[in-house]
C-alpha cells in the first residue's frame, strides 16, 4: 500500500524538478519546539540515505523513545501505562522521499506530498489517507536566522498552515493538532540550538563547585561503602574538545565503612586539602553523553563506583530550568533489558519486549520522582546523578558551586571538611559516643566528667543543637529530629574535640 500510496503521489506532483529546495538537509540537524518557547522538543535529522534511482532517495529520520500512557496491562505489563513505545517516529515520520522538488513524507499512519516546485495558487493531494488538499497561498522573501531566505506558505483544508524554507526546510508543521515550529540548526550553530561541551560547562578559574557521593552493596550479612565531598576551585582550564581538564585546589573529606557481620566493623576516614587534576570526560562521569544528546534519545551508561551492575540506559529529556539555563535529564521510566535474575533491581527498571517495538516496564519506573536520577546543567555540568540497584546503590550529587559570582546551593567550610576527616583530638573530656549509626538519642561517655559547651554542626557548617555539659561522665543529646546524615560534635571553646556523629531512622 505504501509503495502505491508513493508511486501516485509521484505521479500527481509530475515528478517535476525545478527550484533547489531542501526540506531535509543530510548535513543538518533540526531544533524544533512544541510549545512556542526556546525549549528544544524535538531534533530531526537524516541517519541513513536510499539511493532510489537517478535524482531519487529516501532519507531515514532519526527516532525517540516515548512513554505509553493509553496502553493497557493487558498487553503484557504489570499496570495501565506501565509501557515505553521504542524506535518511535517523530512528527515528520519515519522517512522521507524525494525526487528533487517532491517530497513525500512517510510514517505508519500517513503518507503526506509536499511539493516546492508548486507556484502560487497550485493545489495537490497532500494527504491520500485523510484527502487532505494543499494549496500553495505565497511565497515570501525572509531573514530566517539572519539570513535571506524564500519561504513557501502552504495551507491545507483541514485548516493548517505549512511553511517551508528554501534555505532551511520545514520551518512550521502541524502534527495532531501540535504546532512545530524550527527554532535552530545544531550543525551550524544557528538559532536555538543544543549548548556544546565548552558552552554547556561554564567553569572558570575562581569558580567553585561541591560534589557529594559514594557508593554502598549489602549482601546476607555485610554492608560496605565508601562515601566522600569534593571541593574544588578551579585554577585553570584547558578544553580539548571532547573533555575539559581543570587544574583545582581540591578539600576533600573520604570515609569507608566495612560490616562483615562479625566482629566490630571497620571505620577509616580522611581528610585533606591539595592541588589535583579534575578531568570532565566520558571516562570521569556518568551519563556523559547526555550533553549530545537529542530529545528522546536513548543514552547508554554503567555504574560508576560499585565493582558490579548492569549498563543502563536512560532517555534524555530536554529543558531550560527556571534561571534560564540549558538542562537535559532523566526519570526512572527509561527502561532496561536484563537477565531474569535481574529484573526490577536496576535504576531503570527492568522491561520485557511484548510487541515490536512495545516495552513493559515495572511500576517503579513510572511513579514520578522528586527529583530525576540524571541532571546535567549548563553552568557546573553534572548536578545529580542517583543509581540503585536493589541493595546496592551510588551518587554523584553536586551540593553547591560558585559560578561567576553566583552562589548555588551551599558549601562546606574547609575548616569543618578538615576536621572532619582529623583524628580526634585528646581534650580534658575526651569521649567515646554510641550507637553509629543513632536514631533517637546518642550516648555519651567519659573519660573524664565531661564538661563545657558542644555543638552539633551539619556538613555545612550550620549549628543544628547546641548546649552544655555539667560535670557528669555520661551524657545524652536528643537526635529524633534531626534529618539522617554526617554530623559533626564540636565539645569546647579553648580546646576543641570532634567526633563525627551519624544519623539514621
Amino acid at each position: 500500500m505504501r509503495t502505491i500510496m508513493l508511486t501516485l503521489l509521484w505521479t500527481l506532483a509530475g515528478g517535476l524538478h525545478a527550484q533547489n529546495w531542501a526540506l531535509l538537509n543530510p548535513a543538518y540537524k533540526y531544533n524544533f519546539s512544541n510549545d512556542g518557547t526556546d525549549t528544544i522538543s524535538n531534533q530531526l535529522f537524516i541517519t541513513h540515505t536510499d539511493t532510489l534511482g537517478p535524482d531519487s532517495f529516501r532519507y531515514a529520520i532519526n527516532t525517540i523513545v516515548s512513554r505509553c500512557d493509553t496502553c493497557p496491562a493487558g498487553l503484557g505489563g504489570v499496570c495501565d501505562g506501565c509501557f515505553l513505545r521504542l524506535d518511535q517516529s517523530q512528527f515528520m515520520g519515519y522517512s522521507c522521499a524525494t525526487n528533487g522538488s517532491n517530497w513525500v513524507l512517510e510514517d505508519s499512519d500517513h503518507v503526506r506530498l509536499i511539493r516546492t516546485d508548486a507556484a502560487i495558487g497550485d493545489q495537490w493531494l497532500y494527504d491520500t489517507l485523510a484527502g487532505t488538499i494543499a494549496t500553495l497561498d505565497t511565497n515570501i522573501q525572509v531573514q530566517t536566522y539572519g539570513q535571506a531566505d524564500s519561504v513557501q506558505i502552504i495551507s491545507l483544508s483541514n485548516g493548517d498552515t505549512i511553511k517551508v524554507s528554501k534555505s532551511f526546510g520545514m520551518l512550521e508543521f502541524t502534527s495532531s493538532g501540535t504546532q512545530m515550529m524550527q527554532v535552530g540548526e545544531q550543525t551550524l550553530n544557528m538559532g536555538i540550538t543544543v549548548p556544546s561541551l565548552a558552552s554547556f560547562i561554564t567553569l572558570q578559574p575562581g569558580d567553585v563547585v561541591q560534589y557529594e557521593g559514594g557508593h554502598g552493596q549489602m549482601a546476607i550479612s555485610n554492608w560496605d561503602g565508601e562515601g566522600f565531598i569534593d571541593k574544588m576551585m578551579i585554577l585553570s582550564r584547558s578544553d580539548q574538545g571532547d573533555s575539559i581538564i581543570f587544574q583545582v585546589q581540591k578539600t576533600t573529606y573520604h570515609a569507608t565503612y566495612i560490616d562483615y557481620g562479625q566482629g566490630p566493623p571497620y571505620f577509616s576516614e580522611y581528610s585533606g586539602s591539595a592541588p589535583s587534576v579534575w578531568t570532565i570526560s566520558a571516562h570521569r562521569l556518568p551519563f556523559f553523553g547526555v550533553m549530545n544528546s537529542y530529545p528522546g534519545e536513548v543514552i547508554n551508561g554503567s555504574v560508576v563506583y560499585l565493582s558490579y551492575g548492569p549498563e543502563m540506559s536512560i532517555v534524555a529529556d530536554h529543558g531550560i530550568d527556571g534561571d534560564g539555563n540549558y538542562q537535559i535529564s532523566a526519570r526512572r521510566y527509561p527502561y532496561q533489558i536484563n537477565p531474569y535474575w535481574w529484573d526490577f533491581q536496576s535504576m531503570f527498571t527492568d522491561g520485557d519486549v511484548v510487541a515490536p517495538g512495545l516495552l513493559a516496564i515495572g511500576p517503579w519506573s513510572i511513579n514520578p520522582d522528586p527529583e530525576p536520577s540524571v541532571i546535567y546543567r549548563q553552568g557546573p555540568g553534572v548536578v545529580r546523578y542517583v543509581a540503585s540497584f536493589f541493595e546496592s546503590g551510588e551518587s554523584f550529587v553536586l551540593d553547591g558551586a560558585v559560578i561567576g559570582g553566583d552562589t548555588t546551593g551551599f558549601l562546606t567550610p574547609d575548616s569543618v571538611l578538615i576536621a572532619m576527616g582529623m583524628p580526634d583530638q585528646v581534650a580534658p573530656n575526651a569521649m567515646h559516643i554510641g550507637p553509629v549509626p543513632a536514631n533517637e538519642r546518642i550516648t555519651l561517655f567519659g573519660q573524664a566528667p565531661l564538661t563545657g559547651p558542644w555543638r552539633i554542626l551539619s556538613t555545612t557548617g550550620q549549628t543544628m543543637r547546641e548546649g552544655a555539659f555539667h560535670g557528669a561522665t555520661t551524657a545524652w543529646i536528643d537526635v529524633a529530629d534531626l534529618p539522617d546524615g554526617l554530623y559533626i560534635l564540636m565539645v569546647g571553646d579553648d580546646v576543641r574535640q570532634f567526633e563525627r556523629i551519624v544519623i539514621q531512622h
